[in-house]
């Protein structure tokens, strides 16, 4: 899994961290308030794409291009079956997702920002204060942020 996909050959970089990060960028902008946001590509629009906080992501580099599957399903899908390559666990897959039809509203915590910030920011995404904490390691993070995707 140290091949990354856009770009070729082997640059270090890692398809499937790249795609764990794409996922929960595009799934922090849910509001568990009002509903809005969350896992629905909203990421592949060029408004969200050149929010600081959304750098890197396969969406920066990715065109859908199968009029089969519908675009939200692309990063949780790729998160699935790289995870699982690489040796990590299975994470169930589950389709259907409704494409966003415009950007969300920013949603990722910056490292700037104070802790509070980053309180709220995880408590509108649905994560409570001890869950934040306990995501601290970025891998930990990712898989129990991604198996919290798959289970919604």
């Amino acid at each position: 899994c140290d091949n990354f996909l856009f770009g070729g050959g082997s640059t270090g970089r890692s398809n499937a961290a790249d795609w764990i990060r794409t996922a929960y960028h595009d799934m922090a902008t849910h509001n568990v308030t009002d509903g809005t946001g969350g896992l629905d590509a909203s990421i592949r629009f060029t408004e969200e794409k050149s929010r600081p906080e959304v750098c890197r992501t396969c969406w920066s580099t990715h065109s859908l291009s199968d009029p089969f599957q519908n675009a939200g399903d692309v990063s949780p899908l790729e998160v699935s079956s790289l995870t699982r390559k690489s040796g990590g666990p299975e994470i169930a897959f589950r389709g259907g997702r409704i494409d966003a039809g415009e950007p969300n509203a920013p949603g990722v915590p910056q490292p700037q920002e104070d802790l509070e910030t980053h309180i709220a920011a995880f408590a509108r995404q649905g994560f409570t204060s001890t869950e934040m904490i306990g995501y601290g390691g970025q891998v930990q993070m990712r898989v129990q942020i991604i198996g919290r995707l798959f289970s919604r």
